[in-house]
């Protein structure tokens, strides 16, 4: 039986290891070059053995598993905090923000994933509340959806059901008598996470193609141009690990070098084109208009009445006349509504 993705490991010369702590201090007594024995069991229940020598992280695993994605984690919180701090009137973007500083940690997180497993519950959080994001985001950007804007609660339907998975991936890491049921868990949580983003390219493409206004266009163009380069080759890094998917396995670089592209070009799009919400601005021009013809006619009308009844008084050209209607007219328009 050879060693794969998913076998559990039961034992290091004969002592069980019960958690990650048992393995972290067995390993602090070994050095780079000493030899192990692993007991395996698969997913079978057949159990074997293999003799492995220990390796330090070479300069290449460093790069994949620590430098490169810390790096993106910071990109994707810098630029979803600086997009949060110019429009933090924008419901868009503080939700923006929110995605990725989820998505920081979840990056953030993926040496500790592959390693140490200290913060593996920190990261399953993150994931459930980077779909719920995603979902949330999707709803509102780059024009609020009318079935939303009706009940605006349904917006954030995605976020107890990530979270939720998040929680059902916590109680199953921590039973032991189940040992399997953790992987299962996870592949559901990370689905959900992958239904957000296909749901979220989706969208777009619709909205790219059928919307009648040409920001909303050209924000779905940048997004879809930019986010599309940057998340496929990520998920297809994450998934063919996590799925065991051998046909979508590339170079892991490639995804995290690519990922940063996600923020940046959202981000890109809420700074630089806001779309207009054309229905506000129709319904106040057209008040306004209407406002403008009825002081003209009512105008004309009390004038005119004057003049009948006032006029050797009040003519109709009369200076102070003219003044005070246009003074009870600036009152009406802006008083307080």
């Amino acid at each position: 039986h050879e060693v794969s993705a998913g076998d559990l490991l039961i034992a290091i010369d004969g002592n069980a290891m019960q958690s990650t702590a048992d393995l972290q201090e067995l390993l602090s007594r070994h050095y780079p070059g000493d030899q192990v024995e692993l007991s395996l069991r698969a997913r079978s229940g057949h159990t074997t053995t293999q003799n492995v020598t220990l390796q330090p992280f070479s300069g290449y695993e460093q790069m994949m598993f620590f430098y490169l994605p810390v790096g993106a984690a910071l990109i994707f919180w810098g630029v979803g905090l600086w997009t949060v701090r110019m429009r933090l009137d924008d419901p868009a973007a503080r939700t923006f923000g929110l995605l990725t500083t989820a998505a920081a940690f979840v990056l953030a997180g993926w040496f500790d994933l592959w390693t140490t497993h200290r913060l593996v519950e920190v990261w399953l959080v993150a994931v459930g509340l980077a779909g719920g994001a995603m979902i949330h985001f999707m709803l509102i950007y780059p024009r609020t959806a009318a079935w939303i804007r009706r009940i605006p609660p349904l917006a954030w339907a995605g976020y107890p059901v990530g979270i939720g998975l998040a929680i059902s991936n916590i109680s199953a890491l921590r039973q032991g008598n189940n040992p399997f049921l953790f992987g299962q868990t996870l592949q559901t949580l990370t689905g959900f996470a992958l239904f957000s983003l296909l749901a979220f390219f989706a969208l777009m493409v619709v909205r790219r193609f059928i919307s009648p206004s040409p920001v909303e266009v050209e924000q779905t163009r940048l997004v879809l141009y930019g986010s599309g380069v940057a998340a496929l080759p990520l998920a297809a890094v994450f998934f063919s690990r996590v799925f065991n998917l051998n046909f979508l396995q590339i170079p892991i670089w490639i995804g995290f070098v690519t990922a940063v592209l996600f923020p940046i070009s959202i981000g890109y799009s809420i700074l630089r084109y806001r779309v207009v919400n054309t229905n506000f601005i129709m319904s106040r021009v057209l008040m306004y208009a209407l406002l403008t013809v009825l002081a003209g006619a009512g105008y004309a009308f009390l004038i005119s009445g004057l003049s009948v009844v006032f006029s050797d008084i009040f003519p109709m050209n009369n200076p102070f006349l003219i003044g005070m209607v246009v003074f009870v007219l600036c009152l009406l328009y802006t008083s307080p509504s």
